[in-house]
């Protein structure tokens, strides 16, 4: 009888093992369905398709749930600009929401605590990210009360405004902090968005924060500001002049500070110095003689260049004289690679964020082409200041339309060239523009647009290589003629944006009806191309990748993507092919910066230090 209840046992164990184990692999067969391109998840809530960004898949919630959440995908090998068939629109998970999530079985009921004692015992024992946030702000903000190099971290023209900016973003930043991700009712200007902590390093950004000027690298910075400050993020301006400013602020607040975007020579110094970047290679020179404690915070994949021209190889651009890259050489600002560059335009391999003029441009009428006045607006400018070249309109200036194109201009095409340049003034001599042009002088930015939208042409002469006049102009139903210098009007790759073969290359791409193009130094070429345009009107136009929502949303999926994951992919990559997973800025681009004297670095006892070794004077 032992025998038979003892084999029932083991009988009846094995069928329920037997049993779970079938429920088990009936589960996994339901949850996972198996395609020749893709996974896809199929249980609801959650459906898990990738994004045209071939690096990311985002899980997302049906629309009773709540829960978005980035997840990882290894194994998707597709092209990073093919949007597929598997594109969704719903943004990966921000810092904000990572962090907030990160808390969830440590930060609940956190509340401030009473006095430095507790935040010590809390530094010690506390897993929750508020107690490390609330240190360092509140570290932050004491030191800013007496000590201005906290308080006055932007000295440049708008420094007061953009000074009182910073601290009352971080006192709000401090003061809602028990808020954050919390169900409990909260003051209406607590958002936890603010997490998304921006530290802006170029003069550009000041501008774009501060107002006052209209060129083409505010035009497009004003995008990502406005969108930023629409979603509550939090963002701090530091005085480009000041690189100490930088590792001062990461120094103080390295949990706090989300990414940093800053000029092309500001990142490359800090990605050369030790005492800036965090994960500087190992077992070399440079590194080794420096103190851990003097060591820098920042890490490569936080530190973004923000370059409206764009990381150009040596044969393009200025890259040859300002970084000393050689013909042929790819330059990159980061050692991780262009990736980690935001350009306005669609420049190999960066990321590209555009620049859009669509809300300012919408709120302007197209004027009808029957009412617009026989004229052609001539983009070019003079400057004044002689240490700059002049390269519109005089040859002996580096002038490059012949003179000889102005006076049968009218006659050729039936419009008149209307410029609005500076006259030039050398040895005290003052030349006006050359004959058969006529010369307004320089408008205000509102007439200026004005006048654009009431001609028939906008005729460019090659310089500015590349700018938001051509892009304004279609805004306002006006065609653009725009030149080229080599052999084709379009040319590919980094020669469309290459001053000596084409301006304005990605607008040429656009093409007639909109865009025309006429060889330089062909005069009946110009003459017929602008003649075309003037025959044919067009409507408003905006290309898709410029209009409001698809910058909104581009410039969104910056600022959530967790890049470092990207980053740790691409050491992967490295050790796989046999190189140390961490690079080094190419030693020939220091030198280069700080021959220049555009080079920085940090001292051992906190100085700014101008050159790059300790024996120079």
């Amino acid at each position: 009888m032992a025998l038979v209840t003892t084999s029932r046992l083991r009988s009846d164990r094995l069928i329920r093992t037997l049993l779970i184990s079938a429920i088990f692999l009936l589960g996994v067969y339901t949850l996972f369905i198996w395609t020749d391109s893709s996974v896809g998840i199929s249980v609801k809530p959650f459906r898990l398709e990738f994004d045209f960004d071939y690096r990311y898949a985002y899980a997302y919630a049906d629309e009773d749930e709540s829960e978005e959440s980035l997840l990882r995908s290894e194994s998707n090998t597709g092209s990073p600009t093919s949007t597929g068939s598997h594109h969704v629109s719903l943004k990966p998970r921000s810092a904000s929401e990572r962090l907030i999530a990160s808390g969830e079985g440590f930060c609940e009921n956190w509340t401030v605590p009473e006095d430095e004692e507790e935040v010590a015992r809390r530094e010690q024992e506390s897993s929750c990210w508020k107690d490390r946030h609330y240190r360092q702000l509140k570290f932050f903000l004491d030191n800013a009360e007496t000590d201005k190099s906290y308080s006055e971290l932007s000295s440049s023209r708008w420094h007061n405004d953009l000074n009182k900016r910073n601290m009352k973003a971080l006192r709000a930043l401090f003061a809602c902090l028990p808020h954050f991700g919390s169900p409990e009712p909260r003051p209406e200007e607590c958002h936890d968005n603010m997490l998304n902590v921006m530290v802006f390093h170029d003069w550009w950004f000041d501008m774009a924060v501060a107002g006052g000027s209209e060129s083409g690298e505010t035009v497009w910075l004003r995008a990502i500001v406005e969108t930023l400050t629409e979603e509550n993020y939090t963002f701090v301006n530091l005085n480009h002049h000041q690189y100490q400013n930088l590792v001062k602020v990461h120094n103080a607040l390295p949990d706090v500070v989300t990414f940093i975007y800053a000029r092309d020579t500001l990142a490359l110094s800090c990605l050369s110095d030790p005492r800036c970047r965090s994960d500087f290679p190992p077992n070399t020179t440079s590194v080794e003689r420096i103190p851990m404690e003097q060591r820098g915070t920042i890490p490569s994949w936080k530190l973004f260049t923000v370059d409206y021209w764009g990381a150009r190889p040596g044969d393009h651009g200025r890259s040859k004289h300002a970084y000393g890259i050689q013909w042929g050489e790819e330059m990159t600002f980061n050692p991780l690679g262009n990736e980690w560059t935001v350009a306005p335009f669609p420049y190999p391999g960066h990321t590209y964020i555009p620049l859009t003029l669509e809300k300012s441009c919408l709120q302007l009428d197209v004027v009808p082409h029957d009412q617009r006045k026989e004229e052609v607006t001539v983009l070019g400018k003079l400057y004044v200041n002689l240490a700059r070249d002049t390269e519109y309109f005089y040859p002996h200036r580096m002038g490059l339309v012949p003179q000889d194109v102005w006076p049968p201009f009218q006659n050729a095409t039936s419009l008149a060239p209307i410029a609005n340049a500076r006259a030039l003034k050398d040895t005290d001599v003052e030349q006006s523009t050359p004959p058969g042009l006529i010369n307004r002088g320089p408008v205000p930015s509102n007439d200026y647009t004005r006048q654009v939208a009431t001609s028939k042409v906008l005729l460019t002469i090659g310089r500015p290589e590349i700018s938001p006049s051509p892009y304004l102009a279609l805004c306002l139903g006006v065609p653009v003629v725009v030149p080229y210098f080599g052999n084709k009007a379009v040319p590919e790759g980094w020669d469309l944006y290459h001053s000596s073969e084409v301006q304005h290359g990605p607008a040429a791409a656009i093409g007639p009806p909109y865009v025309y193009s006429y060889q330089m130094g062909e005069n009946e070429d110009m003459y017929a191309a602008v003649r075309a345009a003037r025959d044919t009107p067009i409507e408003r136009y905006i290309p898709e990748d410029m209009r409001h929502a698809h910058v909104r949303a581009e410039i969104m999926k910056l600022v959530t993507t967790d890049w470092q994951p990207r980053s740790r992919e691409i050491e992967a990559e490295r050790v796989e092919r046999g190189e140390p997973a961490q690079a080094l800025v190419k030693q020939h681009i220091t030198e280069r910066l700080f021959h220049l004297g555009v080079g920085r670095r940090m001292g051992g006892n906190g100085e700014l230090l101008d050159t790059l070794y300790d024996d120079e004077k």
